[in-house]
């Protein structure tokens, strides 16, 4: 047996402190803007490369067991006064929060919901118009179409992103009961809880004002629909992610590639014919095709020079809110510009994160094809989104902190999936 204890505890060290980056050390005065936005990069990069150190030139088989009935209800129980915790948390959050004063997201989702239940086309030019969007929305319909079922029964549509939420840590956690060492059965759960806790104590606006927890749960899905063999599954977790917050989009072509050249052809053309007819379902058919041009004017004409706007929002230090919150480096370029033409360094780095996030993937491309031999398909996989959504969200136009949410999950989502094997040398 390869030694995996040193590993494990590497990479839990590393996804503790990319949490304590994100959501500790700038927001209590420990660190400065720039060292710890290249503080949390660091780490989040750790992540992925350590897991790729862990299995690289060796052997593995899936170690999970069949834990008795007493000591799975017992974790059952565990996983539900989790679970009820944090469902008590999200409630005082709601009663105690309007959304409305606080950020236009919600109120967004709620004209796009009322719109479609209406039988209303939510794609138009005016939908928005209260909101100061004279182009279509750019919220894909996985990012609102969950909260229509929250609008027609009458509840809070915050109450609705938090069970999609659940339906993720759920799958994360009941995976984790049939791994053979206890410690991860108890920590995996134990990390959710604590992770949505303290961000909903140090920052209840990230639950209250966003749907982030949403996005995050998809994600969590997909971690755990890359690390299995059923293609039509990957295929709808992926579409999940395309149509809510896109950051799987650029690496699509590396996983394309990945399993191409590992052999794993027909679950890849399952794979694709699923996310095809996904997305045809959800989207195209229904939304697109009447109207084809509302894509390319919601994220050309509009989201294109939209998030401009936060750069120009000063806070009372009269520097971007936003762009100074400790994550991301995009406050660099607004520094490199403010003095002659902020808008400049806008245009610069919404350059650079596609010229960076490309030049990751493809040496990460490079890089399986040369060592694929040597390590696992699935493993190379995690580890590769990990590290390109590291650089994605680091260089990100705008870098609002709930970002970080989904970064954080899919973290420990990643440590809980590959605890499931046993290395050999």
């Amino acid at each position: 047996m390869r030694k995996t204890f040193p590993f494990n505890a590497i990479l839990l060290f590393f996804i503790i402190l990319e949490f304590l980056f994100a959501f500790v050390f700038f927001q209590h005065n420990l660190t400065s803007q720039t060292f710890n936005a290249i503080g949390l990069l660091a780490s989040s990069l750790m992540i992925g490369v350590t897991l790729i150190a862990k299995f690289y030139n060796s052997s593995f088989e899936i170690d999970i067991v069949s834990p008795g009935s007493k000591k799975r209800y017992v974790m059952y129980i565990f996983y539900a006064a989790c679970l009820v915790y944090l469902n008590t948390v999200t409630i005082d959050i709601i009663k105690s929060i309007d959304f409305r004063t606080c950020s236009d997201i919600i109120p967004i989702v709620t004209v796009l919901a009322k719109r479609f239940l209406a039988g209303l086309y939510p794609y138009t030019d005016d939908a928005l118009i209260a909101y100061s969007y004279n182009a279509p929305s750019g919220y894909l319909p996985t990012h609102w179409l969950p909260c229509t079922i929250a609008e027609y029964f009458h509840f809070d549509y915050r109450t609705m992103t938090f069970v999609v939420w659940c339906a993720g840590a759920i799958v994360i956690m009941i995976r984790s009961l049939k791994c053979r060492e206890v410690w991860v059965q108890i920590l995996t759960p134990l990390m959710i809880t604590l992770a949505y806790s303290y961000i909903a104590t140090s920052d209840p606006c990230v639950w209250g004002v966003t749907i982030e927890n949403m996005v995050a749960g998809y994600y969590l899905l997909l971690i755990f629909g890359l690390n299995q063999k059923n293609g039509i599954l990957t295929g709808v977790m992926l579409g999940c992610c395309l149509l809510s917050r896109y950051y799987v989009a650029l690496w699509l072509p590396l996983w394309f590639f990945v399993m191409l050249v590992s052999g794993e052809r027909k679950q890849l053309l399952r794979t694709i014919v699923s996310l095809f007819l996904f997305i045809c379902i959800l989207y195209i058919i229904p939304f697109l095709s009447k109207d084809w041009t509302s894509f390319y004017r919601a994220y050309v004409l509009n989201y294109s020079e939209a998030p401009f706007n936060e750069w120009q929002r000063l806070n009372l230090q009269q520097l971007p809110g936003q762009l100074f919150s400790g994550t991301g480096m995009a406050h660099l370029f607004y520094l490199k510009y403010v003095k002659t033409n902020p808008h400049a360094g806008f245009v610069e780095i919404k350059k650079v994160i596609f010229i960076v996030s490309l030049s990751v993937l493809t040496l990460l491309g490079i890089w399986y094809w040369f060592c694929r031999k040597k390590i696992n398909h699935r493993i190379f996989l995690l580890a590769s989104f990990k590290i390109y959504l590291s650089v994605f969200l680091a260089f990100i136009v705008v870098p609002y902190l709930y970002l970080e949410v989904t970064a954080i999950f899919v973290s420990i989502a990643i440590f809980a999936e590959q605890a499931r094997y046993k290395l050999h040398r």
